[in-house]
C-alpha cells in the first residue's frame, strides 16, 4: 500500500498509488483521513481484481514512462509543482517568480528528460550575467535559488507523478560558490554613534529592540496588545503577528505560532509609553514619531542605514546583522557556553539554526581557554 500526503490550502490531504500487473494506478481524488485513503485503495484494487477498469485506466508502466518522456516539458513540471506544493508554501510568491525564470532560461516546450547537467549550466550562467532589479550583480546565492534550488524539486515531483526515469544530475556541481556566514556584531562605540544619527526616540528605540532581542524586522511592527508589562514572570512581548505594508495582519512564523520575548523592565516601559503615543495618533502598529506620524517599514529601514552611514558604520547587511548581533551579544554575555539561551531569545526551534546566528570569535576562545588554565593551576614548570 503506498499513501503518502500533501499539504494543501485545505490542510493535509492524503492520496495513493500502487501498481497492479504492470500497470500503474493512482487516486482520482484527494482524501481528508489516511484511513480514507487506504479503504479508497483497497476498493480500487477489488474493481480491478473483478476486471473493472477503475478510476484510472491501467496502461503498461514502460510504455506510460515512453509516452511520458515524450509529452513532459519544463513548463509541465514547473506547473504541476506549483499545482501540487508551491503554491502552498509561505514563499509562494517568490517561487511563482523563480518558477518563470526558469521557464525563460531552460525554455518552456524543452522536454524535461532533455535537460541535463550542461544545459543547466548554461542556465545558471545566463542568469549569473542577469543584473538584479536595482542593477547590481546577483549573488551566488540569488542565482542557486533561482535555478538551481527551483527546478531541482519541480523535476523531482514531475519524475514522481509521471514515473519518468530521469538521468542523474550533479547538483552540487551547478551550484555557484556562496558568501560565508555573517559575522556581525557592533561595538559599543558604532551603536552609540548610530543611535546619535538617528533623528527620532521610535527610532532609536526601534534600533535598541532590534540589538536586543534580535527580532525580524517585520516582527517589530507588532500591534500594542502584543505587550503583557503585568505577566506573571516579568514583562513578556509577545513576537509572531505584524502588520504587513499592505496593512493586512500576516503571521510571521511558517507555523502561525507565536514566539514570547522575555523584556528587561526598562525596555517594557518605552515600548509602553510609544504605544500610548501610537495609540492617540491612531496608528495600528507603534511606531509614530514625535509628531504622531507613522513610521512605515520601509521607512524605518531607510532610516536605519542612512544613520548607519553617516555613523560610519560598516556597510554590507546592516539591517540582518541586527539579529545576529543580538544572538551573538546574548553569547557572549553568559560566557560563550549557553547557546540554548540564544535559541530561546531568537525563537528558533531548531539549535542548528541559531547556529548560524550565534557566532563565537577567537578572543571569546582565548578567554574560555585562560579560563580553563587558571582552574587548572597555570601551565606549570
Amino acid at each position: 500500500m503506498t499513501i503518502y500526503s500533501r499539504k494543501t490550502a485545505e490542510g493535509l490531504r492524503w492520496r495513493y498509488d500502487f501498481e497492479r500487473g504492470g500497470a500503474r494506478y493512482n487516486s482520482p481524488a484527494t482524501y481528508s483521513t489516511q484511513a480514507k485513503a487506504a479503504r479508497a485503495e483497497r476498493a480500487h484494487k477489488a474493481a480491478i481484481d473483478k476486471g473493472a477498469a477503475g478510476p484510472t485506466a491501467p496502461r503498461k508502466a514502460a510504455a506510460a514512462k515512453r509516452e511520458a518522456r515524450s509529452v513532459v516539458t519544463v513548463a509541465d513540471a514547473c506547473e504541476l509543482y506549483w499545482r501540487d506544493t508551491a503554491q502552498h508554501l509561505r514563499s509562494a510568491a517568490d517561487v511563482r517568480q523563480r518558477l518563470a525564470i526558469v521557464r525563460r532560461l531552460l525554455g518552456d516546450a524543452t522536454p524535461l528528460a532533455s535537460v541535463g547537467f550542461s544545459q543547466l549550466n548554461e542556465a545558471v550562467q545566463a542568469r549569473r550575467r542577469e543584473p538584479s532589479r536595482y542593477g547590481r550583480e546577483l549573488s551566488g546565492a540569488a542565482v542557486n535559488r533561482d535555478i538551481v534550488d527551483t527546478f531541482r524539486p519541480a523535476r523531482k515531483r514531475a519524475a514522481l507523478v509521471h514515473g519518468l526515469a530521469l538521468p542523474e544530475i550533479a547538483w552540487g556541481e551547478l551550484r555557484l560558490k556562496e558568501r560565508g556566514e555573517i559575522v556581525r556584531e557592533f561595538d559599543f562605540a558604532e551603536i552609540d554613534r548610530w543611535g546619535r544619527e538617528l533623528g527620532d526616540d521610535a527610532e532609536r528605540l526601534y534600533l535598541a529592540l532590534a540589538l536586543t532581542y534580535g527580532a525580524r524586522r517585520g516582527e517589530l511592527y507588532f500591534p500594542a496588545d502584543a505587550l503583557a508589562i503585568d505577566a506573571p514572570g516579568g514583562p513578556e512581548l509577545e513576537l509572531g503577528r505584524y502588520l504587513n505594508r499592505s496593512g493586512e495582519w500576516r503571521e510571521s512564523r511558517k507555523d502561525g505560532s507565536r514566539h514570547t520575548v522575555t523584556l528587561d523592565p526598562a525596555d517594557a516601559e518605552a515600548i509602553a509609553a510609544q504605544a500610548a503615543r501610537a495609540a492617540s495618533a491612531g496608528c495600528e502598529h507603534i511606531w509614530v514619531d514625535a509628531k504622531g506620524r507613522a513610521i512605515g517599514y520601509y521607512a524605518m529601514g531607510h532610516r536605519l542605514r542612512a544613520a548607519a552611514a553617516r555613523a560610519g558604520v560598516e556597510p554590507g547587511r546592516i539591517l540582518h546583522g541586527m539579529r545576529h548581533h543580538a544572538a551573538t551579544a546574548i553569547l557572549r554575555a553568559n560566557g560563550g557556553g549557553n547557546l540554548a539561551l540564544a535559541q530561546r531569545l531568537l525563537g528558533h526551534k531548531k539549535i542548528t539554526t541559531t547556529q548560524r546566528y550565534a557566532h563565537v570569535h577567537k578572543d571569546d576562545l582565548r578567554a574560555a581557554l585562560g579560563r580553563v588554565s587558571a582552574r587548572s593551576g597555570g601551565r606549570g614548570v
